[in-house]
Parts: C-alpha cells; structure tokens; sequence
C-alpha cells in the first residue's frame, strides 16, 4: 500500500482538525489554540492546531525565529492565542506576528 501525506493527520494528534499546507495561513488571521514541538531529522518542528476563518486546521511550521515564540508561548500556556504568520519580503524565514 502507498500512502500520501494529503491523507496523513500526522497520527491523529488533532483529528477535529483539517490538516492544510503552511501556505493556506500565510498571512491569514490565526487564533492559535495549541502547539506541539517534535524533533526531526533535520531539527525541532511545530503543529499548530488554529482557528483559520470558520474552520479548525493544523499544520506544520518550522524556525528559528518562529521557534523562539512558539517555545515562549508553550512555556507559559498562553493559549489561545491571535497571531499572523508572515514571510518577510526577501526573506527566507517565517515569523508570527
């Protein structure tokens, strides 16, 4: 059997969620009510279980500059939470504003 990661809710961690690539929340409104951090191959990564319209989503995000917020957040259960992610204009990176 061949499975796809369009089918794959990343093991059921939020199965009330529509999973969606990070492109549909960039620059969209967010009222973000839980983040997980894992660690990969290639470092830390996290899903994000929001509030994007009238629907709940998750996804994955990773970062160094998303990473510092996200673990502030975490760390003082700061949820929910309203935010935006945003890719500077000629930048590589991704933050939360």
């Amino acid at each position: 059997m061949v499975y796809s990661f369009s089918e794959l809710n990343l093991g059921g961690l939020y199965p009330e969620t529509e999973f969606v690539d990070k492109s549909e929340v960039i620059n969209k409104d967010l009222v973000i009510e839980d983040i997980k951090k894992f660690e990969g191959i290639f470092g830390e990564y996290y899903i994000v279980k929001a509030q994007l319209e009238n629907k709940l989503v998750s996804f994955v995000i990773s970062g160094t500059v998303i990473k510092k917020k996200f673990d502030y957040v975490i760390e003082k259960n700061m949820f929910p939470i309203t935010g935006k992610i945003v890719k500077p204009k000629g930048k590589r990176y991704y933050d939360i504003i």
